[in-house]
């Protein structure tokens, strides 16, 4: 692995080789997207996501909806830990199920804007370790601007439907 600014963080194995990518030059943004997107991927397929999503899943599938569906999504919250994804799953959830959608659109789109709300949660990350290896004279000033740049580039320009999907049928190895 490339000794960078990102090798130190503490972002379990799954992240090695996107943040080698985004240290390295020669890598593009395409790759460093599909790199990303499969760390975000296998980070979310974590058991606890995966058995709420899988029980709201195997619910939306019911034949017969409760008259209710709400409270029975929150039964479905409350029964169960839930790390930060899936307390923000919850409340794009429930707003849309509030504002009257059906809950296939409402999972699908819940699950997109959790999406993109974790990859913003990796893109402060990586750019707080940029900053304070430039901070800390590791690396230099055009280097940090080209890799928070690259960093950015990368993470807001995620297809994020691909990546839903991929956590919600459990598929790990989707990139």
């Amino acid at each position: 692995m490339v000794d960078g600014p990102l090798t130190s963080m503490k972002m379990g194995k799954h992240w090695e080789r996107p943040i080698e990518a985004l240290e390295n030059d020669s890598v593009d943004l395409d790759q460093c997207k599909v790199l990303v997107s499969d760390s975000i991927t296998r980070e979310l397929n974590a058991k606890p996501n995966i058995s709420v999503l899988s029980k709201i899943k195997l619910y939306s599938q019911k034949s017969q909806l409760d008259i209710d569906p709400i409270s029975q999504i929150r039964k479905i919250f409350d029964e169960n830990s839930n790390p930060p994804f899936i307390d923000y799953l919850e409340k794009q959830l429930i707003r849309r199920l509030d504002d009257g959608m059906q809950i296939e659109d409402a999972l699908q789109q819940s699950l997109e804007a959790t999406i993109i709300w974790h990859a913003g949660e990796v893109k402060s990350r990586l750019q707080g370790e940029v900053n304070h290896s430039h901070e800390k004279q590791k690396i230099s000033q055009e280097k940090a601007q080209n890799l928070i740049e690259k960093i950015n580039r990368t993470l807001d320009g995620l297809d994020v439907k691909p990546i839903g999907e991929a956590v919600l049928n459990d598929k790990k190895n989707a990139f």
